[in-house]
């Protein structure tokens, strides 16, 4: 059971020495491979959401979401999580109402005449997907995504010094590392909507 992110980093770490011939020969900074296999898998698979919210206020058509969280790891100020495409757009009731608001750009919802004027200081809810930092994941999502990253760093290890034959191993590795991914992605639904519908099944919100 990994239960935090530095000993994620050191199980992969002793992983690679053991199963990637290039390891000795490649000054290899595993937490820069975990981050950079971290972030590729994120893009592509939706491991997170946040539930925002805003009240529909008097002759106020717009509404700035906050699209990023600075995050205190007591080692780096620059840790952050963002907050990506909005899924669902519900009313108090957890009724659909995305038909009355637009988003021009990330973060920005707009919201129509007539909805605005009919439901003055009531609170609407928003999901979005939240892009967060490595370091701040919960264990469950460690160990879930666990295969995944390793095969990755393994990968671009194998990847690092070319040639014919450490090539044909890298492809082999790459398979690997894009049949994890898949595998992945197949266990985790595509949209989250706020009141925990995911994809035909309905977990409980915030689960992932």
């Amino acid at each position: 059971m990994i239960n935090s992110y530095p000993a994620l980093e050191a199980e992969i770490e002793q992983v690679a020495k053991i199963r990637s011939r290039n390891y000795a020969n490649t000054n290899c900074d595993i937490s820069a491979l975990v981050g950079m296999v971290y972030r590729e898998i994120a893009i592509e698979v939706p491991l997170s959401w946040k539930r925002q919210s805003f009240v529909l206020t008097k002759d106020t058509y717009e509404y700035q979401l906050v699209n990023s969280l600075a995050l205190d790891d007591n080692t780096n100020s620059d840790v952050i999580d963002y907050y990506g495409a909005i899924t669902d757009i519900v009313d108090q009731q957890l009724n659909d109402v995305s038909i009355h608001f637009n988003q021009p750009e990330e973060g920005l919802i707009t919201v129509d005449d007539a909805y605005l004027c009919q439901h003055l200081d009531e609170t609407i809810f928003i999901m979005r997907r939240n892009f967060q930092h490595v370091k701040t994941l919960s264990p469950r999502i460690y160990n879930l995504i666990f295969k995944a990253l390793m095969e990755g760093v393994i990968y671009y290890i194998e990847d690092s010094i070319p040639s014919q034959k450490d090539g044909q191993l890298a492809n082999l590795h790459y398979q690997r590392y894009f049949n994890e991914r898949k595998m992945l992605k197949a266990l985790v639904p595509e949209i989250n909507t706020y009141d925990g519908s995911q994809a035909g099944s309905k977990p409980k919100l915030g689960e992932l």
